[in-house]
């Protein structure tokens, strides 16, 4: 459940909140947009009723890409919906929402399939990479349209880094199958085979030493793979390393 706090534009508001029931269609968002709604408007929201919930920034079409409603995204748009709000990461919100459609929608209008609210803070990408949900298929979605498979947030890390962490192999392949780079390293110099052996992540382990991750990095303090796993008492990320001719 969404709630809308603290609006002045009633109007958008009233739209904003049917969008989040999923009881809107074509015909209403005309209706909406007649009595003074903005298609490129913006409401405060949360999923918590409690007021020290963290609150977000969204417009209509965001909304509509976040609930997976392609028929009422296409209708913002035909009737002057920005694709490109830079308040709002709408191809992040579609692939939330799961909804390919919605992303080719969007990016045959204009918007960046690697932007996050007009900066790369928090990119979709990333984002997909880092949850164990099923969204290896919408990340193949966001590389067939260009996303870059190495993109970086803010915060340093990139998608073949966070899923090697959770261990999500299908989207570690679908990475390197658009051409992520295996040994690529945060500001800290962590490679994706450093953090699944910091993670004890045996399927991610040995997709990366497969696929010619190399072991004998160090990182900014001097710690290898093997380092890590030894440091958190994995063995059997040991005995795999070892399996591999890794023995520092």
């Amino acid at each position: 459940m969404y709630f809308i706090y603290g609006e002045k534009d009633s109007a958008t508001a009233d739209l904003c909140s049917r969008l989040f029931a999923g009881r809107c269609d074509r015909f209403q968002i005309d209706a909406f947009l007649r009595s003074g709604a903005d298609p490129n408007g913006h409401v405060m929201y949360s999923q918590s009723e409690m007021p020290a919930y963290s609150k977000q920034i969204i417009s209509p079409l965001g909304i509509a890409c976040l609930m997976g409603d392609y028929e009422c995204a296409a209708a913002l748009i035909e009737r002057g919906a920005r694709c490109w709000d830079f308040q709002v990461g709408l191809v992040g919100e579609a692939a939330r929402g799961g909804n390919a459609r919605i992303v080719d929608l969007l990016v045959r209008n204009g918007a960046s399939v690697d932007g996050e609210n007009g900066s790369y803070q928090n990119p979709p990408l990333v984002r997909l990479s880092c949850t164990p949900l099923d969204d290896w298929r919408m990340a193949e979605c966001l590389l067939k349209h260009g996303a870059y498979p190495d993109i970086m947030a803010q915060n340093g890390v990139f998608p073949l880094y966070c899923a090697a962490q959770i261990g999500n192999v299908q989207m570690m392949k679908s990475l390197l199958e658009y051409g992520a780079r295996i040994n690529m390293t945060t500001p800290r110099g962590n490679t994706a085979l450093m953090n699944a052996c910091d993670e004890g992540e045996t399927q991610a382990v040995k997709l990366l030493l497969d696929e010619g991750a190399d072991a004998s990095l160090r990182n900014a303090m001097g710690k290898t793979c093997m380092d890590f796993a030894r440091q958190n008492g994995y063995g059997w990320i040991v005995q795999l390393l070892n399996d591999y001719g890794v023995r520092w």
